[in-house]
């Protein structure tokens, strides 16, 4: 099995379910729903959402350090949100599922900092897909 490394529009998310991904951008919103932490991440215009399971726990310890404003790096697999959350009229039908998590820049950073790596990263995403 060959993987190839390609770089796509986050608008295509839902067309690699079962693909790893690699995702970077601001931190928009912070939840946790129940012991699941859902991390709503911006990136290049578009609104994805990450969820941090407990069972993984560097990822989990990781994700409490994070705050609103942070630009982070999530890898993980592309996953349909379960049936149950999803909102009529909502095209985010789709989420990452965490197998680490990394602060690229904390907020109290220099905001130049910020603006350069999400211009480096707008409207991509990494992709590492099993032909």
């Amino acid at each position: 099995m060959e993987t190839s490394d390609e770089y796509f529009s986050v608008e295509k998310i839902a067309c690699y379910i079962g693909a790893k991904v690699s995702v970077t951008g601001i931190v928009s919103g912070i939840r946790n729903q129940g012991g699941l932490l859902f991390i709503d991440i911006e990136s290049g215009g578009c609104l994805i959402q990450a969820l941090v399971i407990p069972d993984n726990s560097v990822a989990y310890a990781m994700s409490q350090k994070i705050e609103k404003g942070y630009v982070v790096e999530v890898k993980g697999m592309i996953r349909e949100c379960p049936a149950s959350i999803k909102e009529d009229g909502d095209p985010n039908k789709v989420e990452v599922e965490v197998e680490s998590l990394a602060i690229v820049s904390a907020r109290k950073e220099n905001k130049n900092r910020q603006k350069t790596l999400l211009a480096q990263s707008a409207k991509l995403m990494k992709i590492k897909n099993k032909k």
